[in-house]
């Protein structure tokens, strides 16, 4: 089967005349997107907000994607029969074959070919248009990501923002109350928006930094209702509304955009619905949140119910033993450093503005 499929995939076909690179950077991290689809470039700079781009330049990894997808898709499901399979998003999986020195992947749902060769740190994309403009923003942000978390930056499922010059991370298990604190920070507090589900953590010596992870904003219903100009976005769904990101700035008041912030404290939101004025902030000690982080992969892992966020680095896997140590040093930074609030959020967001700056104000003096 080997042969075929090495005559197959070399007849895979190619970039087109001029396709175009842009060069995407985080902290230490970049990649060089080349397509030769213009709308599937434009879709991955507008969802990648918090990564600076260059039109050219040296990249840490390279993807080029070609917006032609393989002929004869059933003689591709042929010959990934029997393979491994893995899930690889909300309705989406994968077959891959490690061939050739590469690490081959087909997704049937997508008549996606992806090769990765992780020597060259290079990543081929063959597939249909519309599916390019997905791949761009998924793979890049992966490559991107994956670089970083194998610099020990750590995953937090948090939301972020920036008030009075101090960062704010907003973490929890999903349903806590993220997007909530968050949306009433920056309608009524005028804070500045860094993230909305994942914060990628780091220390630089002295501080901790949290880096976006872009990505649209999924709000729910009881908050859409709060507020009178989420009309039309509450008119979207009966559960949640999605914001994509070049839609963001629209829910600000005074604020702006950010791609990272100088961490400086941390709350753990908990909904009380049921309570109309709920009580004040209460400080965490470093020992409990120490433990909690760790325990809870910066609460990336609901121990009830399994992953609270989706981590699903498919393509350019790290290593377990490394995450742990990364996730266990990281966590003993923010014991440290970090003051941490247990924060009650109630339905009034005016309410929940109120107690976000008084706990800053606590916290930060």
């Amino acid at each position: 089967m080997t042969d075929p499929l090495r005559a197959a995939i070399s007849q895979l076909p190619a970039p087109g005349a001029s396709p175009t690179t842009i060069v995407f950077r985080q902290h230490t991290a970049s990649v060089a997107l080349t397509c030769d689809l213009p709308t599937a470039l434009t879709a991955a700079t507008s969802t990648l907000y918090s990564y600076t781009t260059h039109p050219a330049g040296p990249a840490a990894w390279q993807i080029v994607i070609v917006a032609e997808p393989p002929t004869n898709p059933a003689a591709w499901d042929c010959a990934f029969a029997g393979t491994i399979t893995r899930d690889i998003g909300p309705n989406v999986s994968a077959r891959k074959l490690a061939l050739f020195g590469l690490d081959v992947w087909w997704i049937p749902d997508r008549s996606s070919l992806i090769r990765l060769d992780p020597r060259r740190r290079l990543i081929l994309v063959n597939c249909p248009p519309d599916a390019a403009r997905d791949w761009s923003t998924r793979l890049t942000r992966q490559a991107m990501t994956a670089q970083l978390l194998r610099q020990g930056v750590v995953y937090a499922h948090a939301a972020a923002f920036i008030y009075r010059g101090q960062g704010i991370a907003v973490a929890g298990l999903k349903g806590a109350g993220k997007t909530t604190t968050l949306i009433a920070a920056l309608r009524h507090l005028g804070a500045d928006f860094v993230t909305n589900d994942r914060l990628l953590l780091h220390t630089d010596g002295k501080t901790l930094v949290g880096h976006a992870w872009p990505h649209r904003l999924h709000i729910g219903a009881g908050t859409l209702h709060a507020y009178s100009d989420f009309t039309a976005l509450a008119a979207t769904s009966d559960t949640k509304a999605t914001v994509e990101p070049p839609d963001i700035p629209g829910l600000l008041t005074s604020g702006s955009i950010r791609n990272a912030c100088h961490l400086t404290v941390m709350l753990w939101p908990t909904l009380t619905l049921d309570q109309p004025t709920p009580g004040a902030a209460e400080p965490v000690e470093p020992e409990e949140v120490r433990a909690t982080l760790i325990g809870t992969r910066f609460f990336t892992v609901d121990r009830a119910r399994g992953y609270a966020a989706r981590i699903n680095h498919w393509l350019i896997p790290q290593p377990e033993s490394d995450r742990n140590a990364h996730i266990r040093a990281a966590a003993e930074a923010v014991a440290n450093t970090v003051p941490c609030f247990r924060l009650p959020v109630g339905p009034s967001p005016a309410g929940t503005a109120a107690g976000l700056a008084e706990v800053i104000w606590r916290a930060t003096g």
